[in-house]
C-alpha cells in the first residue's frame, strides 16, 4: 500500500509540476527577448560595435525559437512523462545559460557582465520548481557548470580569452563571479527541497470532518478521492468528497448522496465498503470507504493480455456476486466495465474482485426490496433520473453499455449482465466485443454488429459451455439474457472450472492489441476510483 500511495502522490506532483513549468516559460520566454535590448545597448555603448551584436543577436534569437516550439507545442495533445519533463527542464533551462556563456566569449570573456545572467537562469528556474535536492542537483549543476565549461573550451579556441586566464585580475573576476553562480545553485536547491517538502506537508496537514488527508488520488468533474487517516481506526481509507464549487447545487448534492446510499446499502464482501457520510460546518460533503491495494481489471488485461479462461471466470463469478445483492434489493449498477472492478488481497486471499462506482447507480422502480428497505433506502431511485444524469445523455461507457440503454431505454439488470458479459468477454480475448474510433461507431455495432465469438479469437480453445453463457451475456434482446446477476452468477458456478489465485501461470496467453481495453478506460488510481475519476 506504501509504493501504490507514494506513486500516487509523484502524480499529483508530477501534474503540478507541469503546470509550473509551464508558467516558467511562458515568463522566461518573453523575459529572454526582452534582455535582446541589453544586447543592443552592450554593442552600441560598448567598444565592438555591430559585429557584436550580430554575435549576441544570432545567440539569443537562435535560441527563441526552441523555446516557443515547446512552449505551444510539447504540451498541446499530451502531458508530458515525468521522464520527458525532466528532460525538458535541464534541457531549455541548460540551453539558456550556455546561450549566456556563450555570448559571455563575444563581449568581455571571463570579466564579462553577461556571466550575471547565469544567476538569473538559476532563480528564475527555483521560482518555478518544488524538487527534493537529489533532483534540483544535476539540473542546477548543469546550467553553473555552462561558465566554467565554455570559458574552458573558448581558451583553447579564442586567443583573447587565453590571454585573460594569464591576467591575475581578470581571473579574480572570473572567480568572483564562479562562486556567486555556485552560491546561487546552493541556496535555491536548498529553496527548492524546502518547497517541496512543505508540498508535501501540506497534503498531511489537511482534514476533513475527523480525518486527515494525506494525498489526492483522482478528481473528476464534482468531486475528489483522497487518501485519508482516521486517528481513531488508525487506519487509512479513501475519502470521497464532493468538490467545494458543487456543493451549492442540489442536483450534484442529490447524486452524492445516492451513490453514497446504493452503495452504503450493500454488504456483499466483494462490494466496496463505505464507513462514514456527512458534511462539514462550511457546508463540504464527504464519505468514506476502504482503501484498496492492486489494480482494475482494466489494468490487468492491460498488462497480461488475456486472461486464463479459469481465472476469467473466477473473476465474474465474484463480480455477478456483488451485483446480485444489488439486482435483489433492485438496485442496477449501470456503468459494468473493466475499470470499476478492482483486483486485490483479502485476507490471504489474492485475486478478490471489489466492484466500484456506484455513481450513477439508479433503483428499478418495481424491483422487491425487503422489509428494511424502506424509507430513505427509497431516495435511490429514479426520482428526478432525467435530472441527476442529464436530459438526453446515455448513463454509461460505450464500450460495455447494453443495446436497449444504447437507444434510450430503461437500465435493468439484465442491462448489467451485458455490461458482465462484455467484460468477460474482454478478459478471454483481450478486447471489448465492438470497438471503433468515436463512441456513435461503438453504440451502432451493439445495436446492429454479430459479435464475433470468442473461440475464433483464440483459436477454439474456449470451452463451448463458457463461450455460450458469453454470448446469452450480450444477447441484443434482453429477454434472451440472463434475468440478473444471481442467475448469472449460478450458471457459471455450475461450470466444472475451477482456479487457484496462488497458482502462478508458467506461460502467458499472447498480448492484447493497443487499443483492446480502449482509450476510454485510462489507468485507475488506488481507492474507489474508476474511468469516471470522482465524478
Amino acid at each position: 500500500m506504501v509504493r501504490e500511495q507514494r506513486r500516487s502522490v509523484e502524480h499529483a506532483e508530477h501534474l503540478g509540476d507541469l503546470r509550473r513549468f509551464r508558467a516558467g516559460l511562458m515568463v522566461s520566454t518573453p523575459t529572454w527577448c526582452v534582455f535582446g535590448v541589453l544586447d543592443w545597448i552592450a554593442a552600441t555603448w560598448g567598444a565592438d560595435g555591430a559585429a557584436t551584436l550580430t554575435w549576441l543577436w544570432t545567440i539569443r534569437w537562435g535560441l527563441l525559437p526552441v523555446a516557443l516550439v515547446v512552449l505551444w507545442g510539447a504540451f498541446k495533445a499530451a502531458p508530458a512523462s515525468p521522464r520527458l519533463l525532466r528532460t525538458l527542464d535541464i534541457g531549455l533551462y541548460g540551453l539558456a545559460a550556455w546561450g549566456v556563456a556563450l555570448m559571455a566569449v563575444g563581449y568581455g570573456g571571463i570579466t564579462s557582465s553577461y556571466l550575471t545572467g547565469i544567476l538569473m537562469v538559476i532563480v528564475g528556474r527555483g521560482a518555478f520548481t518544488a524538487q527534493p535536492w537529489r533532483s534540483a542537483l544535476l539540473p542546477n549543476l548543469v546550467i553553473a557548470s555552462s561558465a566554467p565549461v565554455v570559458m574552458g573550451v573558448a581558451s583553447l579556441l579564442v586567443p583573447a580569452i587565453r590571454a585573460q586566464l594569464a591576467s591575475p585580475a581578470a581571473l579574480a573576476t572570473a572567480v568572483h563571479y564562479l562562486f556567486f553562480i555556485y552560491g546561487t545553485m546552493v541556496l535555491m536547491v536548498a529553496a527548492s527541497h524546502y518547497a517541496w517538502t512543505l508540498r508535501r506537508q501540506l497534503f498531511e496537514s489537511r482534514s476533513i470532518g475527523r480525518y486527515r488527508l494525506k494525498h489526492r488520488l483522482a478528481t473528476g468533474g464534482m468531486g475528489e478521492v483522497w487518501a485519508a487517516y482516521h486517528p481513531g481506526l488508525k487506519r487509512d481509507i479513501a475519502l470521497k468528497i464532493l468538490r467545494s464549487d458543487a456543493s451549492g447545487d442540489p442536483t450534484a448534492i442529490a447524486r452524492f448522496e445516492r451513490e453514497v446510499k446504493a452503495t452504503s446499502e450493500l454488504s456483499h464482501p466483494n462490494t466496496i465498503r463505505v464507513f462514514d457520510f456527512g458534511s462539514t460546518d462550511d457546508g463540504i460533503f464527504y464519505y468514506a470507504m476502504e482503501l484498496l491495494e492492486g489494480m482494475t481489471l482494466s489494468e490487468l488485461v492491460r498488462a497480461e493480455g488475456r486472461i486464463a479462461p479459469a481465472r476469467a471466470v473466477h473473476f465474474i463469478v465474484q463480480t455477478a456476486l456483488s451485483l446480485a445483492e444489488a439486482h435483489d434489493r433492485g438496485i442496477v449498477h449501470r456503468d459494468v466495465k473493466p475499470a470499476n472492478l478492482f483486483v486485490t488481497t483479502a485476507g490471504n486471499q489474492p485475486d478478490f474482485v471489489k466492484v466500484l462506482d456506484f455513481g450513477i447507480a439508479k433503483r428499478v422502480a418495481d424491483a422487491p426490496r425487503s422489509a428494511g428497505d424502506a424509507g430513505d433506502a427509497g431516495d435511490v431511485e429514479d426520482e428526478g433520473e432525467a435530472e441527476l444524469t442529464g436530459t438526453g445523455l446515455v448513463a454509461g461507457t460505450p464500450r460495455y453499455m447494453a443495446p436497449e440503454v444504447v437507444l434510450g431505454a430503461e437500465a435493468t439488470p439484465r442491462s448489467d449482465v451485458y455490461g458482465i458479459g462484455a467484460v468477460l468477454y474482454c478478459l478471454l480475448t483481450g478486447r471489448a466485443p465492438f470497438d471503433g474510433m468515436t463512441p456513435t461507431a461503438i453504440y451502432a455495432a451493439h445495436l446492429t454488429d454479430a459479435v464475433t465469438e470468442p473461440s475464433v479469437l483464440l483459436g477454439g480453445s474456449l470451452a463451448p459451455e463458457l463461450e455460450r453463457i458469453v454470448l446469452r451475456c450480450l444477447a441484443k434482446d434482453p429477454s434472451e439474457r440472463f434475468a440478473d446477476a444471481g442467475e448469472l452468477a449460478h450458471a457459471l458456478q455450475d461450470l466444472a472450472v475451477s482456479w487457484n489465485p496462488r497458482r502462478i501461470a508458467t506461460t502467458k496467453p499472447p498480448p492484447p492489441e493497443p487499443s483492446a481495453v480502449g482509450p476510454d478506460e485510462p489507468t485507475a488510481l488506488r481507492g474507489e476510483i474508476s474511468e469516471r475519476g470522482a465524478g
